[in-house]
């Protein structure tokens, strides 16, 4: 399972100050509810892309529960599941042109992220119709939702942290590694 962290750094920072070691494990897994069974199991490596040129590789922390052996890893909310180009490019390219030269780098790649957030929408708004108190904008233009969604939550990383924890999906699809779960203690 992959639960998101929110961090009081930049991805830039988070590497250069081998953040990862700080990560800490929840204070119950996220599988079995067990209470502190979560010991360090190492990190695993990904790419992520910078704000600057190039990639950067970042460690995602991992845990493994001693009582039903699952294992949780801890993203940081700078970067989004399963994609290389982190959050605040894809924030600033949704939003539109004149684009910076951090998204023009990545033009091969992001229209394809605005074309799944638009095939995935119908799931969104059926998600969020299920809590009251987060109902679905009115506008079915699919792209009107997306700055509607940002103001919400206050940028790409708080709304995947919310979507994650409470619906288990991301704006870009359901992934079987993100089920909802309790937030991060």
């Amino acid at each position: 399972m992959q639960l998101i962290q929110s961090l009081p750094i930049d991805a830039e920072t988070y590497v250069a100050e081998d953040f990862h070691r700080c990560i800490r494990p929840p204070p119950e897994c996220p599988n079995c509810g067990r209470i502190g069974h979560l010991p360090a199991l190492g990190y695993y490596e990904r790419n992520l892309s910078r704000l600057g040129k190039g990639v950067i590789r970042i460690k995602i922390r991992r845990f493994r529960c001693r009582a039903c052996k699952k294992t949780v890893s801890i993203l940081p909310q700078f970067a989004q599941p399963y994609r290389v180009v982190q959050n605040e490019t894809i924030e600033l390219f949704i939003r539109g042109a004149p684009y910076d030269e951090c998204v023009t780098r990545w033009m091969s790649i992001l229209p394809r992220y605005r074309q799944r957030f638009v095939r995935w929408l119908p799931e969104i708004k059926r998600v969020m119709e299920f809590d009251s108190n987060r109902a679905p904008p009115e506008d079915d233009r699919a792209l009107e939702w997306w700055p509607r969604i940002l103001a919400k939550y206050g940028n790409l990383g708080g709304a995947t942290l919310v979507f994650v924890s409470l619906f288990g999906i991301t704006l870009f699809g359901r992934y079987q590694c993100h089920r909802p779960n309790p937030p991060l203690g």
